[in-house]
């Protein structure tokens, strides 16, 4: 399957119940519903550089874990995208 769309160039993928996000160049992560492959939330511009690597929860998949190329660690909770 392919997602295409305004999604800057994607560094990180992650992966949760139910749930793949990706993450990159613009600073965000991007949570995607699989099966219909649409965005499903969204965590707008969470670091000071690109993520390199994401990961999310295994106990709630709405938590993410990102690493940004500048070695910064985040953590924090995705929010649903607008109409979902």
């Amino acid at each position: 399957a392919r997602v295409s769309g305004s999604l800057a160039t994607l560094y990180a993928l992650g992966w949760g119940k139910g749930t793949l996000a990706a993450g990159g160049a613009d600073r965000s992560i991007y949570v995607f519903e699989p099966r219909k492959w649409s965005i499903c939330g969204r965590a707008m511009a969470i670091g000071k550089a690109e993520i390199m690597w994401l990961g999310l929860s295994h106990v709630d998949p709405s938590i993410y874990y990102a690493c940004g190329a500048d070695s910064q660690l985040i953590c924090g909770q995705w929010e649903p995208a607008g109409g979902v």
